[in-house]
């Protein structure tokens, strides 16, 4: 059988440590050899390009790097039937949604993996999640998905939930996409292989934005001090179904006030598990009324970049709020 073509992007983290027994001590891979050793099969199976994207820990992820990365990938994407993304796991999901936006009408899969434990040590999930991430990007599915422990998953569904499990990566509201056992099973959730196809790349992303967790006792005179920035939007992560204080701290004035400048405002839930409903108390009613946006079942990863994304498209509000809510890469319900 004719191997595929998998391009491997090496960003960092934990599954490419390597050992270095001179130093005695774990340091960044210098060559494809040193990630591709973690799991030397690979080349029995697949035909392996390398590109190297950078050598961070995952929390210094930057949008630079997601669009490098999309970048690439759009401009291999004739050459490689998928394509396998080493990535830490603090900002993987960040990575995973913000490439589903800039990667759109993809008919290969794009596979982001990564570990906890780095390669030498007792028990760790490197070679595991290497070798299942290079399965499935040669597997019948066409997105950005996330495979890590015993699943696969959309990426701009997922979230990490857990630092100190094999299985930190899940998808909280949208089913996975695939199960991994003894072998991957892939269920019907994913948009088919389609070679033919050609991506649409669409980069940048607006980083003059806010996200604000409410709370009680959250002062207003704080959330109004970035009005005198150049802040772009706004996020609010709300109580329950998207709640936030009509009374007390008056933070719905503070909306008002934002609207009135032109500054979007999208409000989320701080819950894991549950959906953006601000018509169903007096409180969100309230800030429906001045025209802020939920942002109906998407994870905080999701929602953030995407408002990203939109922002560096338009700055016209009423596309912003039809974007926000339009289903663009399997990352949200349909608006209801």
């Amino acid at each position: 059988m004719k191997k595929a073509k998998i391009l491997l992007l090496f960003t960092g983290g934990t599954i490419a440590q390597v050992y270095d027994h001179k130093i005695k001590a774990l340091r960044p891979p210098k060559t494809p050899t040193d990630i591709l050793n973690i799991a030397p099969d690979l080349h029995e199976h697949y035909e392996i390009g390398y590109n190297y994207i950078a050598n961070i820990d995952s929390s210094n992820i930057q949008p630079n790097i997601w669009e490098k990365i999309a970048q690439t990938i759009y401009q291999e994407y004739d050459n490689y039937d998928g394509f396998v993304i080493t990535h830490g796991t603090d900002t993987m999901s960040y990575t995973a949604s913000a490439l589903s936006f800039s990667l759109t009408n993809l008919g290969k899969p794009v596979v982001i993996t990564g570990a906890h434990l780095p390669p030498q040590a007792p028990g760790s999930d490197a070679k595991n999640n290497l070798s299942n991430a290079f399965h499935v990007a040669s597997m019948d599915l066409a997105e950005v998905v996330i495979v890590f422990g015993s699943w696969v998953v959309r990426g701009n569904r997922s979230t990490k939930k857990d630092e100190g499990s094999l299985e930190t990566i899940w998808s909280p509201i949208f089913p996975e996409l695939g199960r991994i056992r003894m072998d991957i099973e892939l269920w019907d959730f994913s948009p088919s292989r389609n070679n033919s196809k050609k991506p649409i790349l669409r980069t940048g992303f607006e980083e003059k934005i806010m996200v604000f967790t409410a709370f009680p006792g959250l002062h207003v005179s704080f959330v109004e001090s970035i009005l005198n920035t150049p802040v772009k939007g706004i996020i609010f992560r709300g109580f329950g179904p998207g709640n936030l204080p009509i009374s007390g701290n008056l933070l719905i004035e503070s909306i008002k006030k934002f609207i009135a400048k032109n500054i979007p405002v999208v409000i989320s839930s701080q819950t894991a598990v549950g959906l953006t409903k601000i018509s169903l108390y007096e409180t969100g009613i309230a800030a429906k009324q001045l025209g802020v946006i939920p942002s109906e079942d998407m994870t905080l990863e999701s929602t953030v970049t995407k408002f990203m994304w939109i922002l560096h498209q338009t700055t016209d509000m009423e596309q912003i709020r039809t974007l926000m809510r339009k289903n663009i890469a399997g990352e949200i319900m349909p608006t209801r």
